[in-house]
């Protein structure tokens, strides 16, 4: 078999173009792998981070220091709630759940976006905690990063099992729209023959007269 100099230099150039496109390839998986451990390490950080203060912020409020715990809430939350009005809710909360016996973190995971709120930095937790009023009790805990790098609570829920209804006093909407004066109707459906008893505390949720 006869090669011509053209042919060499042809069959040259693709070993060569070949070997190229490899490299790239080598490349640009090793470039999205640094980033995707690079990524990764910062965002186990930002959740080790908002870990810490989701812990101090509820050490607070099982300790009644409420107004620590008052200041570690969001701008956006502090705008919707007076100090006094929120402490009374967190304080009835607590009395309501009784002394806190334990708690273990569930879940942990870092988003960027959430649904009804502007992007950012939010981390998630989840708990399974011990309380002695209450059974099968979990809580949900929404951090975010502010503009200072500063972790703080955006939103806290719970549930639990027990012969009581605990309505949520802590709803999310929009910044955008929180001067609109909305409203949110909770229906409540119980079997014929049931008796409801409602707490003095749950007034600002329905009207006690004789019409309700």
């Amino acid at each position: 078999m006869r090669f011509n100099s053209d042919s060499i230099w042809k069959s040259l150039f693709l070993r060569i173009k070949k070997m190229k496109m490899k490299k790239l390839i080598i490349m640009f998986i090793s470039v999205i792998s640094i980033y995707s451990v690079s990524a990764q390490k910062y965002t186990d950080q930002y959740i080790k981070d908002a870990s810490v203060v989701a812990e101090i912020w509820l050490s607070n409020i099982n300790d009644n220091q409420y107004d620590n715990a008052f200041q570690m809430l969001s701008n956006e939350v502090k705008t919707r709630y007076k100090k006094e009005a929120w402490i009374n809710l967190i304080n009835e909360l607590m009395l309501e759940f009784g002394e806190l016996e334990s708690r273990k973190t569930t879940e942990k995971k870092f988003q960027s976006e959430v649904e009804g709120m502007e992007d950012g930095f939010y981390v998630f937790i989840d708990y399974t905690s011990r309380y002695t009023n209450t059974i099968d009790h979990n809580e949900h805990i929404l951090l975010k990063q502010n503009d200072k790098t500063k972790w703080e609570i955006v939103d806290y829920n719970y549930e639990f099992k027990n012969n009581s209804l605990i309505l949520d006093g802590f709803f999310l909407t929009n910044t955008e729209h929180q001067y609109r004066n909305q409203t949110i109707e909770i229906i409540l459906q119980l079997p014929i023959g049931s008796v409801l008893y409602a707490d003095e505390n749950s007034y600002s949720y329905h009207r006690n007269t004789s019409r309700y």
